[in-house]
């Protein structure tokens, strides 16, 4: 029955997608749907699992410079739902624990619920949902958080172990995570009036660790394996700050171990396409689909293997650039290679709904504003140190609380495996030139707000 229906869909979806749709058809005069989907610690390799995703929105634009600003689960989240630098919204770190600064506790605490794109488009008529994760940290027990209009968000327990939260109240899961969750999203959308214009923000796990695959994908990508690339179980980490140094070499057991890994996050972002598939042909069979925009995307990166690490939270590319794509009546077919970022999701929703989000850092993506620069920073939490960085379209240049500083070259090293400021060959001074204006840069965005942000990146 499942897969019929997925057959039927993806013939349907498809017909509209590819052959109806024209980029820039003008919007009906209800106001746009809007499907924002993202994914939890997926590689830009990581791709390749969402093959029907990929094919039914190929009539959207694909941001292959898209950065995750804070490569961090809930900093990042909070970044994608109120357009904010961490900095300034202020959820620095996963920490659940009652931490003042961390996970759901520092959200709650610093009233962020009412500094989202969800709130600004529930207050401009629109009906919400948030159907998957939300931040470390809330409990199936506790209320919603915000004024979501539908509030499905299951426990950070797994994907066959779970609770749920539907509107507050707590049940235990039955079933595979994803599905539970796609059945969810697609009732959200079944049951809005047609009157109503949508948002849905869905969050499935996958493929966040450990990794398990449906049942009926548990034999996908079998022969899957890490990509060795340069930087992969790097042999000198002599040039890299201290936290990356302590780094073992991976070893024969450690590349299985890793290779593992891959297959199973992999088949686990099978589920997510057929919940993509779902989804948009619930949008499709309501009339819906000609008047939506679509984003998918992740909320930061994975290392598996490169530079030795196994985990997300560096400033290297692994972690913080995962490709994302953005679909609607006003993204054109083809590759946009300006440096975006998840803070410029909630300014283009609102630009897209007519609404106003006034202390977003980034920038609407219709706007077509090109960023000479923009931040990646980090706070304490776990082993890695606090660091802030610019990352330009050739160059990564870090600067660690330690007082260690990486500059990468991405022309010549894109495997980020050669330090420049750690090359003793390299001419002193052109290099000093280049590293106190990267600096200066830098020192700009770490401070920067709103209208200064948009400024300081353009500089």
């Amino acid at each position: 029955m499942v897969g019929a229906r997925l057959a039927v869909s993806v013939v349907a979806v498809l017909a509209i997608l590819v052959g109806l749709l024209p980029p820039g058809r003008a919007a009906a005069a209800r106001p746009p749907d809007i499907v924002v989907v993202v994914t939890d610690d997926m590689r830009a390799s990581d791709w390749q699992a969402l093959p029907e995703t990929r094919k039914l929105l190929e009539g959207g634009t694909t941001f292959p410079n898209f950065f995750l600003t804070t490569p961090t689960c809930c900093p990042s989240r909070t970044s994608i739902l109120t357009g904010q630098y961490v900095h300034n919204h202020g959820v620095l770190t996963n920490e659940d624990k009652g931490s003042p600064t961390g996970g759901i506790t520092a959200f709650r605490r610093l009233g962020l619920e009412n500094e989202t794109i969800a709130h600004e488009l529930g207050a401009a008529g629109y009906r919400t949902a948030i159907v998957g994760k939300f931040l470390n940290g809330y409990k199936p027990d506790d209320p919603p958080v915000g004024d979501w209009d539908r509030w499905v968000v299951p426990s950070d327990k797994g994907y066959t172990n779970f609770a749920l939260s539907i509107d507050g109240k707590s049940r235990p899961g039955k079933g595979y995570l994803t599905d539970v969750l796609r059945d969810e999203a697609v009732r959200f959308v079944k049951e809005t009036p047609d009157r109503m214009p949508l948002f849905l923000y869905f969050a499935p796990r996958a493929p966040h660790g450990p990794a398990i695959p449906a049942a009926r994908h548990r034999e996908a990508f079998r022969d899957a394996a890490v990509k060795r690339n340069g930087a992969f179980d790097e042999e000198d980490l002599g040039d890299k700050p201290a936290y990356v140094q302590r780094k073992d070499e991976i070893g024969p057991q450690g590349e299985r171990r890793l290779d593992e890994t891959e297959r199973n996050r992999l088949a686990s972002l099978l589920a997510v396409d057929e919940a993509v598939v779902a989804i948009l042909g619930q949008l499709e069979d309501a009339g819906r689909l000609d008047n939506t925009y679509v984003f998918v995307l992740s909320d930061n990166g994975y290392l598996l293997g490169g530079h030795r690490m196994d985990g997300k939270g560096s400033p290297y590319d692994g972690s913080v650039r995962v490709p994302m794509l953005a679909w609607g009546p006003r993204f054109e077919r083809g590759t946009d290679e300006r440096l975006v970022a998840n803070i410029d999701i909630a300014p283009t929703i609102a630009q897209v709904a007519g609404v106003t989000l006034s202390a977003a850092d980034g920038q609407s993506l219709l706007d077509k504003a090109s960023r000479t620069g923009i931040l990646l920073e980090r706070f304490k939490d776990g082993a890695k140190p606090t660091y802030a960085a610019i990352r330009t379209e050739h160059r990564l240049y870090v600067e660690y609380d330690t007082g260690e500083r990486e500059l990468y070259d991405h022309q010549r090293d894109p495997r980020e495996t050669d330090n420049l400021l750690a090359d003793e060959n390299e001419d002193e001074g052109s290099r000093q030139a280049e590293v106190e204006e990267l600096s200066r840069r830098l020192a700009e965005l770490v401070r920067c707000q709103g209208d200064g942000c948009r400024e300081a990146a353009r500089r």
